[in-house]
């Protein structure tokens, strides 16, 4: 069985870096929050970890990184 522990989602801009580290317990989790506040941006950052990112529309496109 797939178990996500915790994930850890970092970006870059002119104004610097920001992020935030979210650790998922054992059980069912839920993801809630205020408008803006990043819940669909954590569920894509699943998304792309687990390489399904055709499902958010992205079909063959390869994913930017600054490195």
């Amino acid at each position: 069985m797939l178990k996500i522990k915790a994930l850890r989602i970092e970006v870059f801009t002119v104004d610097g870096k920001y992020g935030r580290d979210i650790v998922f317990g054992d059980g069912l989790n839920i993801i809630y929050g205020n408008n803006t506040s990043g819940k669909s941006t954590c569920v894509q950052a699943i998304l792309h970890g687990l390489g399904m990112e055709e499902l958010l529309g992205g079909k063959a496109q390869k994913l930017c990184s600054p490195f």
